[in-house]
């Protein structure tokens, strides 16, 4: 994946995150409808305490995201919240949302990191020999 991908994947679900997170705060009566009921009764946190939560966990996830040693750890905690919702919440106007936000986050968990790259960071200078085994390998070393 392009670097430029990368990075549009990480702003554009850090900042819907962000979003969320700040609004679950600011409003967090807007937010109750979202939490399935059984959530609401088994949480020690009623209504908005739980949706204030819940917002504070969204800004630490976004802002996980942005950084280089986090955001595969954010997006990991973030597409297990969002196959949680998914798997709980059942067919809702808004679950198409849901499924492009995981793949957006299953996408940063998986893609590799700078030290397992494919492509090797320096490129392979033209006088490198390549030896194979077997009986058609050259019997002389390389010089050095």
């Amino acid at each position: 994946m392009p670097r430029t991908s990368f990075w549009i994947l990480i702003i554009g679900l850090s900042a819907t995150f962000l979003y969320a997170g700040v609004d679950m705060i600011r409003h967090p009566g807007d937010w109750i409808g979202f939490f399935p009921e059984w959530m609401l009764s088994a949480s020690p946190l009623k209504d908005k305490p739980l949706a204030i939560v819940d917002g504070v966990v969204q800004i630490v996830l976004a802002l996980g995201l942005l950084h280089p040693k986090f955001f595969r750890l954010s997006a990991a905690v973030l597409a297990i919240m969002l196959f949680g919702i998914l798997v709980t919440s059942g067919p809702l106007l808004i679950t198409f949302r849901d499924i492009g936000l995981l793949a957006m986050a299953l996408a940063l968990v998986v893609y590799p990191s700078p030290k397992r790259s494919v492509a090797p960071s320096t490129p392979i200078p033209a006088t490198a020999t390549v030896r194979s085994e077997g009986p058609a390998a050259s019997t002389h070393s390389p010089e050095v």
